[in-house]
């Protein structure tokens, strides 16, 4: 499968309500003595749910190409993502289809809820050498 790659000429998610949620990692039982936790898996996706104004053109060039490029939000594709200080591209998928909605004049607020392929803290390595 081929792995879609957002538009350049598209904006990239706003900073304002941006939101992303780490994935669940552990199971979680609950007894009547007390619940009990342990490790489920070592890496899981993160969930985003993240916002983009886009003009009217941009609005339709987004929607072609979520209907072409990304087959209606069921191929995965990169999308520039906002982790921690630093703007990295991820493989993302959406979890739900498009919120569009007008902001003003010519301008549509574009809310996407995503999952990426991977998690995104930093490796075991990177967080020792710190």
């Amino acid at each position: 499968m081929t792995v879609a790659t957002w538009p350049s000429e598209l904006p990239v998610p706003l900073r304002d309500g941006y939101l992303y949620d780490l994935p669940e990692l552990v199971l979680r039982t609950e007894f009547a003595a007390g619940n009990r936790t342990r490790p489920l898996y070592t890496d899981g996706p993160d969930t985003f749910r993240l916002t983009m104004l886009f003009t009217s053109d941009q609005c339709e060039r987004f929607k072609a190409w979520l209907r072409y490029d990304a087959a209606d939000g069921a191929n995965w594709f990169t999308l520039p993502l906002l982790v921690g200080d630093t703007v990295v591209s991820r493989e993302v998928q959406l979890t739900a289809p498009p919120s569009i909605a007008l902001e003003g004049v010519n301008h549509w607020r574009v809310t996407l809820a995503l999952e990426t392929r991977t998690g995104t803290t930093m490796s075991r390595a990177a967080y020792d050498a710190l």
